[in-house]
């Protein structure tokens, strides 16, 4: 319901981000159970016993150069699950 409604008043920033988790949770399964059908590569031929695996990440600045500091976060989810963060 507030993912719907018009809050640019009460709220600054993404929609998304008034989802509850499981919503959250729900839409991101969604979308990764979909980009077989929109992206036309074929997926890699790895066991993986019939799981499916997904992997994110982002890096703040997300333009740096090489000497420059900066903040990478990652996240591999699937039967098991790990979120890394590196600084520097």
């Amino acid at each position: 319901m507030l993912g719907e409604m018009k809050c640019e008043r009460m709220h600054e920033g993404k929609k998304a981000l008034l989802l509850t988790r499981t919503d959250q949770r729900n839409e991101a399964e969604l979308y990764i159970c979909a980009l077989p059908f929109l992206v036309p590569f074929q997926p890699l031929q790895l066991p993986h016993n019939g799981q499916t695996w997904a992997s994110d990440g982002s890096m703040i600045p997300a333009a740096s150069r090489l000497n420059n500091a900066k903040s990478v976060t990652t996240a591999l989810i699937g039967p098991k699950t790990i979120v890394l963060r590196l600084d520097g």
